[in-house]
Order: C-alpha cells, then sequence, then structure tokens
C-alpha cells in the first residue's frame, strides 16, 4: 500500500480527434521524506505553470492541437483547463474544480516552475487573459465550480515567439 496522495499526473486532450493522449505531460511521485501539504502545492503550482503555457500556447501545447488539460491526483481528476476557441484564437479558458476544496487550494497555491524552466508564465498570462466569471458549482446537478477567464486582447505568433525568446525555453 503507497502513501495517501502519492501521485499526480497531467494529461491532455486532443483538438483534432477528441482523443486524450496516452502519456502524461508529467507524472510526480511522493516520497516519504516529502509532506502531503508540499506535495500538493507543488504539483498544483506546477499545473497552474501549464494552464499558462496552454492558454498562451507555448510548448509543450503546439497551437491549436491541445484543449483540455487534466489534473489528477492519485487518480482522481481534481482539475481540468479547457480552451474555446474563436476566429483561430483562445477567446476562453475554463478552470473546473472537483469541489470548492480544491478550487480555494489551487487558488492559494503560486505558480512553481517546472524543471528546466527558470521564468514564471502569470505576468503574460495576465497580460492576455483577464478574470470573467466563476461559480461555486451545484452538486445536485454535477457542476464543479469553475473559474472562466477571457482573453482581453489577441496573443500574435510575433509576441508568441517574443515571450519564447524571453522566457528561454528549453523543452
Amino acid at each position: 500500500m503507497g502513501l495517501p496522495c502519492s501521485t499526480a499526473a497531467c494529461y491532455r486532450r486532443f483538438t483534432h480527434s477528441d482523443q486524450y493522449d496516452e502519456d502524461a505531460v508529467w507524472y510526480s511521485s511522493r516520497n516519504t521524506s516529502t509532506d502531503t501539504e508540499s506535495f500538493l502545492n507543488q504539483n498544483l503550482g506546477k499545473f497552474h505553470f501549464h494552464i499558462h503555457a496552454l492558454s498562451l500556447m507555448l510548448p509543450p501545447y503546439a497551437k491549436f492541437e491541445t484543449k483540455a488539460i487534466y489534473l489528477y491526483i492519485d487518480g482522481v481528476r481534481v482539475a481540468v483547463a479547457r480552451l474555446t476557441f474563436e476566429a483561430a484564437q483562445v477567446k476562453y479558458v475554463v478552470i473546473q474544480y472537483r469541489s470548492v476544496y480544491w478550487r480555494d487550494l489551487f487558488h492559494d497555491t503560486g505558480e512553481y516552475l517546472p524543471r528546466d524552466q527558470d521564468r514564471f508564465l502569470q505576468r503574460y498570462f495576465a497580460t492576455y487573459f483577464q478574470w470573467f466569471q466563476s461559480s461555486e458549482g451545484n452538486y445536485y446537478k454535477n457542476q464543479w465550480p469553475f473559474t472562466l477567464y477571457k482573453a482581453s486582447k489577441s496573443l500574435t505568433d510575433d509576441e508568441r515567439e517574443s515571450i519564447l525568446s524571453s522566457i528561454e525555453i528549453s523543452i
């Protein structure tokens, strides 16, 4: 029997086929020297980073190839980020949480840089997206709590390249 809260993984769903990628975008295992709270904070923070990368269509998310990413803790989906496209641009980013507990935990966690990264994407995300709407969800209607962000301005390919060169992504 393993540790409680011992694994975290991020998977993605493709736009063109509506299929899930068989391989995880990233996978983490907790060792006995890491406490549960630190493990959750680190992986929720890593999910923050990947939501920003997905929204800005930065590697490993090629343009219009990925429409959603999912965070699993011990094999249970606890959060999902989905994109809505309009006229070949990301129009909305919705983050859904399994419960208000996971929403609050996610919002209380800062962005965490995955290995080989040296710059945060939060400031770029804030430049191109703004908060639009939130909901507490409805347990009886099977609606998860969510946070919705709306694109405040379009991101051009040149601006994307500028972001890539400024953060020096090495994937």
